[in-house]
């Protein structure tokens, strides 16, 4: 099926090679079924070179690249992403509460500093990152996180 769907969407960006939602599609497709995160990386990058704007395009590479431990490269994407969408900032706080609800600590240690440091009000954020710093065995930070969340 999944081979099918792929051939449909390469089939249109054959007609329109602009068509910068086919080639989104086609990142999620490698990315979130196949597990391809670099082909998925290529599928956004087509999709934001026909529109740099396409802040979903930015989110999604976003995603594959913390998926591929790229902290610079994702969070590149991220801040690209809520520039075009400030609404996005929702989906990667979810993001970040799925990893630690996951016992993933490693991409919430990126991606709550970067929520924080975009809307210091949030909640959440401020008591997983404390939360990580615990699990962490780094009782001080987490103390300190936990008691000033604007730091």
């Amino acid at each position: 099926m999944d081979i099918v769907v792929i051939a449909q969407l390469h089939r249109v960006v054959e007609v329109d090679p602009t068509y910068h939602f086919a080639w989104n599609d086609l990142g999620v497709i490698y990315s979130e079924i196949m597990q391809q995160n670099r082909q998925a990386i290529a599928q956004y990058e087509l999709a934001l070179s026909n529109d740099s704007t396409y802040a979903e395009a930015w989110y999604n590479a976003g995603v594959s690249w913390l998926r591929e431990s790229d902290t610079r490269m994702a969070q590149l994407c991220f801040e690209k992403a809520l520039q075009y969408d400030p609404d996005l900032i929702i989906d990667i706080v979810d993001l970040a509460d799925a990893y630690f609800n996951e016992g993933r600590y490693m991409e919430p240690f990126v991606l709550y500093p970067f929520i924080l440091y975009q809307d210091s009000t949030l909640a959440s954020p401020t008591k997983n990152l404390g939360l990580c710093y615990l699990v962490n065995n780094d009782t001080i930070t987490a103390v300190f996180t936990l008691k000033n969340p604007s730091n």
